[in-house]
């Protein structure tokens, strides 16, 4: 469920890809009371946008059907010593992708796929975001460099074999720092039309995990194995 006054159709629409029962409030008295009032099967996950979450969290943080909370600022998010005091509370965050993240990564896991996608993209590109969810409802998403580094380098996130997706030059700057890592078996380049990486592709022909790089999105989601190690390498611009 999500507290939110002044409703963020980006952040809503990601948590309905996470979770077609999503809830959404727009005044405290409410969000209390289906809390408190209704048979819950499975333990509630609380999203709360700015000053929402300060004034909720003391009054359902002890509920035992309230498992934990997350806290998504659009101004400044300094303000937040007084969260330390809430051990539901599992982050506080400026970031869209970061919300999605932690709460894929604490409550969804996907055990049909026999791979797991990582898009690394830092413009956002909500067209092919939403095709990929499609592929996988787990995919983990990234919009700078480091953050998706510590995700490959944590043995407790990368579990199963690795597709990256990855946006423009993103690609080139990441892939040889990545390129070597046993759970990463296949890369897949999309470049925006009329960029100008569309025509520089020498660099992957160094890379043999660059299955695809291409300009069109949908290149990209008809690409991908039903057996990671079954395609060779293609270069399309």
């Amino acid at each position: 469920m999500i507290l939110d006054d002044h409703p963020n159709e980006i952040l809503q629409n990601q948590l309905y890809r996470l979770d077609s029962s999503l809830i959404v409030f727009k005044r405290i008295d409410l969000c209390l009371n289906y809390v408190r009032s209704t048979v819950h099967i499975h333990p509630l996950i609380l999203v709360t946008v700015n000053a929402l979450g300060r004034q909720i969290v003391p009054e359902i943080h002890s509920d035992n059907r309230l498992n934990s909370v997350f806290i998504y600022c659009t101004t400044n998010g300094d303000k937040i010593k007084w969260t330390t005091k809430y051990n539901k509370i599992k982050l506080v965050t400026m970031n869209v992708s970061g919300v999605i993240n932690s709460i894929r990564n604490e409550y969804v896991y996907d055990n049909t796929l026999l791979w797991h996608l990582v898009c690394l993209d830092d413009r956002n590109d909500k067209e092919l975001q939403g095709h990929l969810y499609e592929l996988d409802p787990s995919m983990s998403i990234f919009d700078q460099f480091d953050t998706c580094q510590k995700y490959f380098n944590s043995a407790n996130n990368v579990m199963k074999p690795t597709i990256l997706v990855s946006i423009n030059k993103m690609g080139r700057q990441f892939v040889p720092e990545i390129h070597s890592n046993e759970q990463l078996k296949a890369i897949y380049i999309f470049v925006c039309p009329g960029t100008n990486n569309d025509q520089k592709i020498n660099w992957t022909k160094k890379y043999n995990k660059v299955q695809l790089y291409c300009v069109l999105f949908n290149l990209v989601l008809t690409s991908f194995p039903c057996r990671l190690n079954a395609c060779a390498p293609i270069l399309i611009n």
